[in-house]
Protein backbone atom coordinates (compact mmCIF):
# COMPACT_ATOMS: atom_id res chain seq x y z
CA UNK A 1 0.00 0.00 0.00
CA UNK A 2 0.98 3.59 -0.68
CA UNK A 3 1.88 6.00 2.02
CA UNK A 4 -1.27 7.82 2.80
CA UNK A 5 0.36 10.96 4.88
CA UNK A 6 0.99 13.09 2.03
CA UNK A 7 -2.74 13.11 0.31
CA UNK A 8 -4.20 13.69 3.95
CA UNK A 9 -1.60 16.36 3.93
CA UNK A 10 -3.13 18.38 0.90
CA UNK A 11 -6.53 17.85 2.46
CA UNK A 12 -5.17 19.67 5.63
CA UNK A 13 -3.54 22.10 3.57
CA UNK A 14 -7.03 22.79 0.67
CA UNK A 15 -9.90 21.53 2.58
CA UNK A 16 -11.99 24.39 4.93
CA UNK A 17 -14.57 22.29 5.73
CA UNK A 18 -16.48 25.26 7.33
CA UNK A 19 -16.38 27.08 3.80
CA UNK A 20 -17.53 23.53 2.49
CA UNK A 21 -20.29 23.40 4.70
CA UNK A 22 -21.92 27.11 3.43
CA UNK A 23 -21.16 26.21 -0.22
CA UNK A 24 -22.64 24.40 -2.92
CA UNK A 25 -23.82 20.69 -2.36
CA UNK A 26 -20.57 18.42 -3.00
CA UNK A 27 -21.02 14.81 -4.08
CA UNK A 28 -18.40 12.39 -4.36
CA UNK A 29 -18.60 9.26 -6.32
CA UNK A 30 -17.56 5.85 -3.98
CA UNK A 31 -17.28 1.87 -4.93
CA UNK A 32 -18.57 -0.13 -1.98
CA UNK A 33 -15.54 -2.33 -2.07
CA UNK A 34 -15.76 -6.50 -1.88
CA UNK A 35 -11.73 -6.20 -1.03
CA UNK A 36 -8.67 -4.76 -3.21
CA UNK A 37 -7.92 -7.90 -4.35
CA UNK A 38 -11.81 -8.82 -5.81
CA UNK A 39 -12.15 -4.94 -6.83
CA UNK A 40 -9.56 -4.84 -9.28
CA UNK A 41 -10.40 -8.38 -10.86
CA UNK A 42 -14.13 -7.40 -11.32
CA UNK A 43 -12.83 -4.01 -13.04
CA UNK A 44 -10.54 -6.57 -15.17
CA UNK A 45 -13.77 -8.91 -16.22
CA UNK A 46 -16.03 -5.67 -16.98
CA UNK A 47 -12.81 -3.96 -19.03
CA UNK A 48 -13.41 -7.16 -21.35
CA UNK A 49 -17.03 -7.05 -21.03
CA UNK A 50 -17.36 -10.48 -19.77
CA UNK A 51 -19.43 -8.72 -16.43
CA UNK A 52 -20.13 -5.20 -15.29
CA UNK A 53 -19.22 -3.62 -12.19
CA UNK A 54 -21.91 -2.79 -9.97
CA UNK A 55 -23.35 0.99 -9.80
CA UNK A 56 -20.96 3.30 -7.87
CA UNK A 57 -23.02 5.54 -5.03
CA UNK A 58 -22.57 9.24 -4.69
CA UNK A 59 -21.72 10.75 -1.08
CA UNK A 60 -23.51 13.79 -0.20
CA UNK A 61 -20.06 15.49 1.36
CA UNK A 62 -21.94 18.02 3.58
CA UNK A 63 -24.55 15.50 5.28
CA UNK A 64 -21.66 13.41 6.50
CA UNK A 65 -20.09 13.88 10.46
CA UNK A 66 -16.75 16.42 9.65
CA UNK A 67 -15.07 13.72 11.10
CA UNK A 68 -16.27 11.61 7.85
CA UNK A 69 -16.25 14.36 5.15
CA UNK A 70 -12.10 14.35 4.79
CA UNK A 71 -12.24 10.44 4.80
CA UNK A 72 -15.18 10.44 1.77
CA UNK A 73 -12.57 12.50 -0.22
CA UNK A 74 -9.97 10.25 0.26
CA UNK A 75 -12.25 7.32 -0.70
CA UNK A 76 -13.34 8.77 -3.71
CA UNK A 77 -9.86 8.28 -5.07
CA UNK A 78 -8.67 5.44 -2.88
CA UNK A 79 -7.12 3.37 -6.13
CA UNK A 80 -7.22 -0.53 -4.85
CA UNK A 81 -4.28 -2.17 -4.19
CA UNK A 82 -2.68 1.67 -4.43
CA UNK A 83 -5.00 2.84 -0.99
CA UNK A 84 -7.50 0.94 1.57
CA UNK A 85 -10.64 1.16 1.24
CA UNK A 86 -11.93 3.85 4.05
CA UNK A 87 -14.87 3.18 6.36
CA UNK A 88 -17.44 5.76 6.07
CA UNK A 89 -20.65 5.38 8.26
CA UNK A 90 -24.08 6.32 6.13
CA UNK A 91 -27.41 5.73 7.74
CA UNK A 92 -25.86 4.52 10.63
CA UNK A 93 -24.04 2.19 9.00
CA UNK A 94 -20.69 1.15 8.34
CA UNK A 95 -19.58 0.94 4.63
CA UNK A 96 -15.54 0.53 3.20
CA UNK A 97 -15.83 2.78 0.25
CA UNK A 98 -13.05 2.74 -2.51
CA UNK A 99 -12.57 4.74 -6.24
CA UNK A 100 -15.50 5.68 -7.37
CA UNK A 101 -14.47 4.95 -11.07
CA UNK A 102 -14.77 1.62 -10.69
CA UNK A 103 -18.94 1.49 -10.73
CA UNK A 104 -20.47 0.39 -13.81
CA UNK A 105 -17.15 0.57 -15.58
CA UNK A 106 -19.05 -0.45 -19.25
CA UNK A 107 -21.41 2.78 -19.08
CA UNK A 108 -19.02 4.99 -16.87
CA UNK A 109 -21.36 5.22 -14.38
CA UNK A 110 -19.25 5.92 -11.37
CA UNK A 111 -16.88 7.72 -13.51
CA UNK A 112 -19.46 10.13 -14.90
CA UNK A 113 -20.89 11.56 -11.83
CA UNK A 114 -23.84 13.63 -12.89
CA UNK A 115 -26.65 11.60 -11.28
CA UNK A 116 -27.02 13.36 -8.20
CA UNK A 117 -27.01 16.84 -9.82
CA UNK A 118 -29.99 15.82 -11.83
CA UNK A 119 -31.75 13.90 -9.01
CA UNK A 120 -31.05 15.79 -6.22
CA UNK A 121 -29.57 19.44 -7.31
CA UNK A 122 -32.21 19.96 -9.84
CA UNK A 123 -29.32 20.59 -12.40
CA UNK A 124 -30.48 21.89 -16.10
CA UNK A 125 -27.25 21.93 -18.20
CA UNK A 126 -24.66 19.27 -17.39
CA UNK A 127 -20.91 19.30 -18.95
CA UNK A 128 -19.26 16.38 -19.09
CA UNK A 129 -15.82 16.46 -19.43
CA UNK A 130 -14.20 12.92 -20.33
CA UNK A 131 -11.27 12.41 -19.16
CA UNK A 132 -10.47 8.57 -21.39
CA UNK A 133 -10.08 8.13 -24.79
CA UNK A 134 -13.26 6.52 -26.64
CA UNK A 135 -15.61 6.87 -23.71
CA UNK A 136 -18.59 4.29 -23.70
CA UNK A 137 -20.80 6.87 -21.78
CA UNK A 138 -24.09 7.18 -23.58
CA UNK A 139 -25.74 10.71 -22.95
CA UNK A 140 -29.03 8.95 -24.51
CA UNK A 141 -29.67 7.05 -22.12
CA UNK A 142 -29.59 10.10 -19.44
CA UNK A 143 -31.33 12.67 -22.18
CA UNK A 144 -34.24 10.02 -21.62
CA UNK A 145 -34.58 9.89 -18.01
CA UNK A 146 -34.47 13.31 -18.06
CA UNK A 147 -35.76 15.26 -20.75
CA UNK A 148 -35.71 18.32 -19.64
CA UNK A 149 -31.42 18.63 -19.20
CA UNK A 150 -29.08 19.97 -21.70
CA UNK A 151 -26.16 17.84 -21.39
CA UNK A 152 -22.50 19.35 -23.76
CA UNK A 153 -20.46 16.72 -23.65
CA UNK A 154 -16.34 17.84 -24.13
CA UNK A 155 -14.31 14.78 -25.57
CA UNK A 156 -10.49 14.72 -26.16
CA UNK A 157 -9.62 15.24 -29.45
CA UNK A 158 -6.11 13.50 -29.43
CA UNK A 159 -5.12 10.89 -27.33
CA UNK A 160 -5.36 11.44 -23.50
CA UNK A 161 -2.42 8.48 -22.45
CA UNK A 162 0.97 10.14 -21.74
CA UNK A 163 2.57 6.96 -20.05
CA UNK A 164 -0.12 4.22 -20.08
CA UNK A 165 -2.89 3.82 -17.84
CA UNK A 166 -1.31 2.66 -14.69
CA UNK A 167 1.51 5.33 -14.61
CA UNK A 168 -0.90 7.81 -15.71
CA UNK A 169 -3.32 7.26 -12.64
CA UNK A 170 -0.50 7.75 -10.21
CA UNK A 171 1.97 9.83 -12.35
CA UNK A 172 2.41 13.48 -10.89
CA UNK A 173 4.48 14.95 -13.53
CA UNK A 174 4.79 18.25 -13.74
CA UNK A 175 5.03 18.13 -17.76
CA UNK A 176 2.11 15.64 -18.24
CA UNK A 177 -0.19 17.84 -16.11
CA UNK A 178 0.22 20.91 -17.33
CA UNK A 179 -0.03 19.10 -21.10
CA UNK A 180 -3.10 17.57 -19.93
CA UNK A 181 -4.42 21.38 -18.51
CA UNK A 182 -3.51 22.51 -21.88
CA UNK A 183 -5.30 19.73 -23.82
CA UNK A 184 -8.45 20.58 -21.85
CA UNK A 185 -8.76 23.92 -22.64
CA UNK A 186 -8.14 23.04 -26.36
CA UNK A 187 -10.88 20.48 -26.35
CA UNK A 188 -13.25 22.92 -24.74
CA UNK A 189 -12.91 25.63 -26.87
CA UNK A 190 -13.11 23.11 -29.93
CA UNK A 191 -16.43 21.83 -28.36
CA UNK A 192 -17.89 24.79 -27.09
CA UNK A 193 -17.33 27.17 -30.14
CA UNK A 194 -18.62 24.07 -32.51
CA UNK A 195 -21.73 24.90 -29.95
CA UNK A 196 -21.71 28.69 -30.21
CA UNK A 197 -21.61 28.40 -33.96
CA UNK A 198 -24.91 26.47 -33.87
CA UNK A 199 -26.68 28.68 -31.36
CA UNK A 200 -26.03 31.71 -33.66
CA UNK A 201 -26.97 29.87 -36.97
CA UNK A 202 -30.47 29.31 -34.77
CA UNK A 203 -30.52 32.86 -33.95
CA UNK A 204 -29.87 33.80 -37.66
CA UNK A 205 -32.43 31.06 -38.03
CA UNK A 206 -34.88 33.37 -35.68
CA UNK A 207 -34.25 36.60 -36.72
CA UNK A 208 -35.18 35.56 -40.78
CA UNK A 209 -38.25 33.57 -39.61
CA UNK A 210 -39.61 37.09 -37.79
CA UNK A 211 -38.61 38.96 -40.83
CA UNK A 212 -40.87 36.73 -42.99
CA UNK A 213 -43.60 36.86 -40.57
CA UNK A 214 -43.41 41.02 -40.02
CA UNK A 215 -42.96 41.58 -43.99
CA UNK A 216 -46.29 39.26 -44.28
CA UNK A 217 -48.22 40.98 -41.55
CA UNK A 218 -47.54 44.44 -43.37
CA UNK A 219 -47.95 43.37 -46.18
CA UNK A 220 -51.68 41.90 -45.10
CA UNK A 221 -52.21 45.25 -43.35
CA UNK A 222 -51.51 46.90 -46.58
CA UNK A 223 -54.91 44.61 -48.11
CA UNK A 224 -52.07 42.61 -50.07
CA UNK A 225 -52.99 39.24 -50.88
CA UNK A 226 -50.64 36.52 -52.20
CA UNK A 227 -52.81 33.94 -54.02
Amino acid sequence: MADESPIYNLLDRYLDLEKLQKGLPFYVSVYQSQGSLNDLFSAILASVNLINTKHSEFLHIQSLEPTQQRVAIFASAAIPLLFKAKQIEVNETNYFYSDGGQGGVRNVQGNTPITPLLELANCTHIIVNHLSDGSLWDRNAFSKAFPNTTVLEIRPGRIIKRQGLAKDLIGFDAKNIQSWIEQGYEDTQRCCESVARALRIHEIANQARKQRDDAINELENDDFHID
